[in-house]
């Protein structure tokens, strides 16, 4: 069985093992819609791994109560600093390089998260597509809680 995730986004959760078809576009090029993924389990997510996840309450759901599956990439995990400055990610004071974006997606455009700083909370990570200019995530939406992580993707 399939679960499809639409617009990295999902109404009914997946089983253990069951794959996710990708149906957004916010992981071009390195997810492409109509790809199958299975989520593998994993207990807490690094810097830079693609993970599958239950959006968390106030993420957009795609029907009332239903569960919303997202796929993004983590980009800080709990005690980090995140910050844009001139289009630029930051992450603990190092610059990131981010050789998988989509050509010309902007690096930390979105809704305002430009000049901001975020403080993941212990516990959580913060994570972005790949396709920075056809995504939300937490710079939008706020980190999401570890334990809502249904596993890491590759």
């Amino acid at each position: 069985m399939t679960a499809t995730v639409t617009s990295t986004v999902t109404p009914t959760p997946p089983t253990t093992g069951e794959a996710l078809t990708i149906a957004g576009a916010n992981m071009e090029h390195t997810l492409t819609p109509g790809q199958s993924v299975t989520p593998v389990p994993v207990g807490s997510p690094a810097r830079g791994a693609i993970i599958a996840f239950n959006g968390p309450p106030g993420w957009p759901r795609e029907h009332e109560g239903s569960a919303s599956i997202f796929v993004s990439r983590v980009i800080a995990v709990g005690g980090d600093t995140v910050a844009c400055t001139r289009d630029v990610l930051v992450v603990n004071g190092t610059v990131r390089h981010e050789t998988y974006l989509y050509p010309h997606s902007h690096p930390c455009s979105g809704d305002g998260f430009e000049g901001k700083t975020v403080h993941v909370p212990l516990g959580q990570v913060f994570v972005m597509g790949d396709h920075r200019d056809d995504s939300e995530d937490s710079r939008v939406n706020g980190t999401v809680p570890v334990t809502d992580v249904l596993g890491k993707i590759g």
